[in-house]
């Protein structure tokens, strides 16, 4: 069932970004006709260009085609009036707008800006250059704002809202990551381990490309210092469990972690219901749930921790047993510790806060 229900959401997006593209398309042909703008295949073809899967991908796209097609009409115009259209001509042109965009911060943008360059300087038209350049312009503008109004219009799509989902099942599979772990040592198959640290991974670079996308976003709903914060530290929970699960080979092996097997599952528990917990929390952006105390079950271990120490039990095992046991314990309290500064966070983010 829930692989048939992603099938369905996922072929479902699919369709209707196909038909928002088809309905830009054909828009810009009529729109291009009543406006009496030649060449209508530039904003159709811009218009499939900019239409991205959300709305701030849209911006993103349009604002990189838009400028790069000012910095080639402009720069093409002024060396076809002033300084010819040869071939020597319009290599120099190219080497000065790919240094004008790189210059700038548009590195995204210079293909563009070198494409129109090579269709103002190098295609034989009858009449100005700059009305040749002009048209262009208008051409990808007319793509660009019916790209833009569809994108909005039309079962519209939010990078905040994807990067919201993408940040609660990072989440959830780090807790599901967690219990895989905490199987491990108990005598539990690790073969899955890799597999969910992967998806995990893949999930937290998707969410580098959406929160750039998120910002180029016109709602101004969601604190974008929020989400940030959340991203900052799901990485942190991240790089806790990983430490965690290094740290657990070879941990259990003997019998010395027997002295402290109370205390620890108390801990794992704690730590997989805080995992839930935050999941949940971000997929609902509400953040004022009940939330575990770690702190008295660490000051717990540790005075557990001492009292071994002082007993002298410690030293009936090998030094090699006790010390990989003791890495562990301090990887484990660390992670608590993590998702207790986490929660802390969190309490920023107030319930004022509109959903994204």
């Amino acid at each position: 069932m829930p692989s048939r229900k992603l099938f369905t959401v996922r072929y479902s997006a699919g369709l209707k970004h196909a038909i928002k593209t088809a309905i830009a398309a054909v828009s810009c042909v009529y729109l291009a006709r009543w406006l009496k703008i030649p060449e209508a295949y530039w904003a159709v073809i811009t218009a499939i260009i900019v239409l991205q899967s959300n709305i701030g991908a849209t911006l993103n796209a349009s604002w990189t085609r838009l400028i790069g097609t000012a910095i080639g009409a402009v720069t093409g115009g002024v060396f076809v009036e002033f300084v010819g259209t040869g071939a020597l001509a319009f290599g120099l042109a190219l080497v000065l707008v790919v240094m004008i965009c790189d210059f700038s911060g548009l590195t995204d943008s210079y293909r563009l800006a070198g494409v129109t360059l090579a269709i103002v300087m190098l295609i034989n038209r009858l009449g100005p250059t700059w009305i040749v350049a002009g048209e262009r312009f208008l051409q990808v503008a007319l793509g660009i704002i019916v790209g833009v109004i569809v994108s909005i219009a039309i079962w519209p799509s939010r990078a905040r809202e994807s990067l919201r989902a993408g940040l609660a099942d990072a989440l959830t599979g780090m807790g599901v990551l967690f219990q895989s772990v905490v199987q491990s040592i108990h005598g539990g198959s690790a073969a899955e381990i890799e597999t969910q640290r992967a998806t995990v991974k893949d999930i937290l670079r998707k969410g580098l490309d959406l929160r750039v996308q998120a910002a180029h976003e016109l709602s101004a709903t969601v604190d974008q210092a929020s989400i940030t914060l959340l991203m900052d530290l799901a990485d942190r929970v991240m790089e806790a469990i990983e430490a965690l699960e290094i740290s657990a080979r070879g941990s259990f092996e003997g019998t010395f972690h027997l002295h402290f097997k109370e205390e620890t599952e108390q801990l794992e528990r704690e730590i997989s219901a805080g995992l839930k917990l935050l999941a949940q929390s971000t997929r609902n952006w509400q953040f004022d749930a009940a939330w575990p105390d770690f702190v008295p079950i660490i000051l717990k271990l540790e005075d557990h921790v001492a009292s071994v120490r002082a007993s002298g039990s410690s030293a009936k095992y090998p030094l090699e047993e006790v010390l990989c046991f003791y890495t562990f314990l301090f990887s484990l309290k660390n992670l608590a510790r993590e998702l207790q500064l986490a929660h802390a966070a969190t309490n920023r983010i107030t319930k004022s806060t509109p959903s994204v």
